[in-house]
């Protein structure tokens, strides 16, 4: 009697798990995206900001520490401790004046270097410009690579004050995208030397599904395979909204790029199926046809 207790706790406790297991893949597959929602949970980034403009350095390095802490023990982990830093700097003056005053008082603050390198590689974004390769100035190129190797210098104090983050690397991502390189490696290897940091990194792979494209050199090949390696590594619902971000990529690709109207559309309703919640899905859905005028031609 008292074996058959315990085949039949046995028994339950594997009926539990693998409910757990299903309602996490559904939640996966339902087409809910928690990490596509945004906005409210990054409001007290502005207190931090407050803090900064007064020169409250510590108070909002504390601030920023206790919300990355929090972010860690969420699904959403160090995706969301990045997009709280750069909705961070919206909220600072352009000039840059606080941004240098904190990194350049606050040496041994990871944050604050980290926060610097983002500022310069958004400042480094604006001197290019948005336009292709063609349609870009030697000036502006030499702007940006100025002001991409001042961000280099402080997201490189970043990893060594914090080497288990990825968030460093994962702006160097970007930089290696545009540079070609960045510190001697190129962004496919960044995203490997974020993961060797962080193995559950978001913020990394997210970027990557931006900056490893075709646009920038890349194949959606190596994505594939970034997506398959974390169904392996990571839960089935960040895995998910990876997949989701590469789908709406590859959409972005076949209406800019290959100017693949129909081809642009199918990929977008496939994005919007996969996220529901996500902003702006339907209006993806419509531009690419809106692209297009009544005689059929690729509006320019």
């Amino acid at each position: 009697m008292k074996t058959s207790k315990v085949v039949k706790a046995a028994v339950m406790a594997l009926i539990v798990e693998s409910a757990c297991c299903v309602v996490t893949v559904a939640s996966a597959q339902s087409g809910q995206c928690p990490l596509a929602s945004g906005g409210s949970r990054y409001t007290e980034h502005s207190e931090a900001s407050h803090m900064i403009m007064k020169g409250q350095f510590q108070q909002a390095e504390a601030l920023l520490e206790k919300l990355h802490r929090r972010n860690l023990a969420s699904s959403g982990g160090d995706l969301l401790t990045s997009r709280g830093l750069y909705r961070l700097l919206t909220l600072i003056p352009q000039t840059g004046d606080e941004v240098r005053r904190w990194a350049d008082s606050q040496q041994q603050s990871f944050f604050a270097q980290l926060v610097a390198g983002i500022f310069y590689v958004n400042q480094a974004g604006r001197a290019r410009g948005g336009k292709f390769s063609s349609e870009t100035s030697r000036s502006q190129f030499a702007e940006m690579s100025r002001l991409d190797g001042v961000a280099i210098s402080y997201l490189q104090k970043a990893m060594r004050l914090n080497p288990r983050s990825a968030l460093p690397q994962s702006v160097m991502i970007i930089i290696g995208t545009r540079e070609n390189k960045a510190a001697g490696k190129d962004a496919r290897q960044w995203l490997q030397a974020a993961i060797q940091a962080d193995p559950s990194t978001m913020a990394a792979r997210a970027t990557a599904t931006t900056f490893l494209t075709p646009r920038w050199g890349w194949t959606f090949e190596l994505l594939d395979q970034m997506i398959l390696q974390a169904k392996e590594s990571l839960t089935a619902e960040n895995a998910h909204y990876l997949e989701f971000l590469m789908t709406r990529g590859k959409a972005s690709h076949e209406e800019v790029i290959a100017k693949n109207i129909s081809g642009a559309r199918t990929l977008y309703q496939r994005a919007k199926e996969m996220c529901v919640n996500a902003a702006d899905g339907q209006e993806e859905i419509n531009r690419p046809q809106r692209r297009t005028d009544a005689n059929g031609r690729t509006a320019r």
